[in-house]
C-alpha cells in the first residue's frame, strides 16, 4: 500500500473519530441540530455518509466552536470543513461528508 493511500485511510478514521466527538458535544446542547448516519447526496451513487441537518449557521458555527473548545480536533474538523457538500432540504439545510461513515 503506498504512503499516500495508507495516510488518506488514517484521515479518514481520523476525520470520523472527531467527528463521534463532535456529535457527543452535540448532544449535550440544545442546538436544533440533527445528525444524519445515511445520507447519500447529489453524485453519491448510492453511497452513504454522515451529515448534519439543520440551520447552516448554526452548523458551522458548532463546529467553529467544537474545534476551539477541543485543540487535539482541529486538524481533523479543517479536513472536514473542507470537503463537506450541502443540499437544501426545505426550511433547513444538510451539510454531508462524503468521505465520513461513522454509523456502526
Amino acid at each position: 500500500m503506498s504512503n499516500i493511500v495508507r495516510h488518506a485511510s488514517s484521515y479518514k478514521s481520523l476525520d470520523a473519530a472527531a467527528m463521534k466527538r463532535f456529535v457527543a458535544w452535540l448532544e449535550e446542547r440544545d442546538s436544533g441540530i440533527q445528525p444524519s448516519y445515511h445520507y447519500s447526496g447529489r453524485c453519491m451513487f448510492g453511497a452513504t455518509c454522515f451529515g448534519l441537518v439543520g440551520d447552516l449557521a448554526d452548523i458551522q458555527s458548532a463546529l467553529m466552536e467544537f474545534a476551539f473548545a477541543h485543540p487535539d480536533a482541529q486538524d481533523a474538523i479543517a479536513r472536514l470543513v473542507r470537503t463537506q457538500r450541502r443540499d437544501e432540504m426545505g426550511r433547513d439545510m444538510i451539510v454531508y461528508f462524503p468521505d465520513v461513515d461513522i454509523s456502526d
